[in-house]
């Protein structure tokens, strides 16, 4: 339990701290003044004053915050600060960057997790082991049994499970000969024909597919990485982890995802605990997974997000002129309205995932 409580703590507060800290090194870059960088909301647990900024740890751990100089143009300079270190007055692209910097952030940390688990560790994949056999299925005819190694199809080498799913789809319903090894380390081969059938995909839809009717069992190995490559698949698994972030995000505005699988605070560290009895590893992919929605999210276009933010900003570029304060402030009020619905929305699927296990 410790442990799980400790992953916890490290994961929200990492992540928080990196998307801040992607803030105020820009702006810091930009020389534009920080008042406060705090890690967490409402009242200060801890706080110690470098320079001219607060840093403070604060009693709502449900995010964070960066306190520029000059936030709006009417705004009063604290003590200390130059009308130079003013945000207001900065050029628009360098505003951009400074809002967009905490969800880029979020994604380096993320490509630098992967290649981290990557490098260290390899990339893992599962081994052509069977470890079930559907009912009513090509494979429940045959001598196929779990626990089966197979080893070649069609006379092509098999390492791992990913290929007999590439494969069936390839043969699309022709006769395969599978060469397979028994626990007992017997060879013998076995003839079959997939068959057209509807399987859900990881959003339940219903999906037409090859099947031969085995799954995977869960024994996986590692294949050691170098560097370049090891970056080359962190980058790959970060763009993976955003196409599936976004998609997802899509389906459920369609409905073709249940409103239920939407969560919050609880949710994510229900996950992160379920992780840590899993081992480090696990609890890095989830902390990577994280990271992606966090700076996903944070780059919607609503007002009081970093992306409603940016959406000012660029019209601004393009008009060569900055959003009337009157509509900043009502849509500001509409992205408050939105926000605060979808959390309290998220926290009551909690609470009732909670009571319902």
């Amino acid at each position: 339990m410790t442990q799980s409580i400790f992953a916890i703590i490290i994961v929200f507060g990492g992540l928080i701290f990196i998307h801040e800290l992607g803030h105020f090194l820009v702006a810091r870059f930009f020389h534009i003044g920080v008042r406060s960088f705090s890690i967490g909301f409402g009242p200060k647990l801890v706080a110690k004053t470098i320079g001219k900024t607060e840093y403070k740890l604060s009693a709502i751990p449900l995010g964070g915050y960066v306190a520029l100089v000059g936030e709006e143009d009417n705004a009063e300079l604290p003590e200390g600060f130059t009308q130079q270190e003013s945000f207001a007055l900065r050029p628009a692209w360098q505003r951009l960057c400074v809002v967009v910097a905490g969800a880029t952030f979020n994604i380096l940390l993320a490509i630098l997790i992967y290649f981290s688990i990557f490098y260290f560790s390899g990339k893992s994949y599962l081994l052509p082991i069977i470890g079930d056999i559907r009912p009513n299925s090509p494979a429940s005819l045959t001598e196929l049994a779990v626990g089966d190694t197979i080893l070649r199809i069609n006379n092509i080498p098999i390492t791992r499970f990913e290929q007999i799913r590439e494969l069936t789809q390839i043969n699309a319903g022709e006769m395969m000969s599978l060469v397979i090894s028994t626990p007992a380390g017997d060879e013998r081969t076995v003839e079959l024909t997939p068959v057209r059938s509807t399987v859900p995909n990881m959003f339940g839809e219903p999906t037409e597919l090859w099947i031969l009717g085995i799954a995977p069992s869960n024994k996986e190995a590692r294949q050691p990485l170098g560097f370049f490559t090891a970056l080359q698949q962190g980058v790959i698994q970060t763009y993976h982890s955003l196409e599936l972030t976004v998609l997802g995000l899509v389906k459920l505005i369609q409905g073709k995802v249940s409103s239920d699988s939407v969560g919050g605070p609880i949710m994510i560290a229900q996950v992160i605990h379920d992780g840590a009895k899993q081992g480090i590893l696990v609890v890095a992919s989830i902390a990577a997974f994280i990271s992606i929605n966090l700076g996903f999210i944070n780059l919607l276009p609503i007002p009081v997000l970093d992306g409603g933010h940016a959406v000012f900003l660029v019209i601004e570029m393009v008009l060569q002129r900055p959003v009337s304060i009157l509509w900043r402030e009502r849509l500001t009020k509409v992205g408050l309205f939105l926000l605060f619905s979808l959390m309290i929305f998220a926290m009551y699927n909690d609470i009732f995932r909670l009571i319902r296990s």
